[in-house]
């Protein structure tokens, strides 16, 4: 069964040793890094009730999940994107993309599960596109960096 499934990793592209014990630290690393934040998120809405339930649990772990193949999705991105385009404006748009999925869902799911405002569902999916994404926290600073720059030295 477990060769099948390296296969299938292979066939997809993946190096056949993406799921080791690694792997599975690094989903739980993001499962509490989820948490804070989407903790932090509820806690500015007002929304305690929601932190204190299982409910609330099961919902970072749905969320974790989905994020865990949304990061996967930088794979598929890579290789999508022509090798010309220089590495900047390829990591900003795979790290655009990727925010985009992550609070296109994380605005999704926390409206359908707790049935938040669209205000509120909207600041939740923009504050786990913001910090929960690796490579747009760089991109980021970079931006700032660039303009800094460009405005201190022309």
């Amino acid at each position: 069964m477990g060769e099948i499934f390296q296969e299938g990793l292979a066939d997809l592209g993946l190096p056949p040793e993406t799921l080791t014990l690694g792997t599975f630290l690094i989903f739980w690393v993001n499962f509490f890094i989820n948490l804070f934040f989407l903790v932090v998120s509820y806690l500015l809405l007002r929304k305690k009730e929601f932190i204190i339930s299982f409910k609330f649990l099961k919902y970072t772990f749905f969320v974790t999940v989905v994020g865990f193949f949304i990061d996967f999705s930088y794979y598929f991105l890579d290789r999508l994107i022509p090798d010309f385009i220089n590495w900047l404006n390829r990591w900003f748009f795979i790290g655009i993309v990727i925010s985009l999925l992550i609070g296109g869902f994380n605005f999704w799911f926390s409206k359908k599960m707790f049935r938040l405002t669209k205000k509120e569902a909207i600041f939740v999916g923009v504050v786990m596109a913001i910090f929960t994404n690796p490579l747009i926290l760089p991109i980021i600073l970079v931006s700032i960096f660039i303009f800094i720059s460009d405005i201190l030295f022309y």
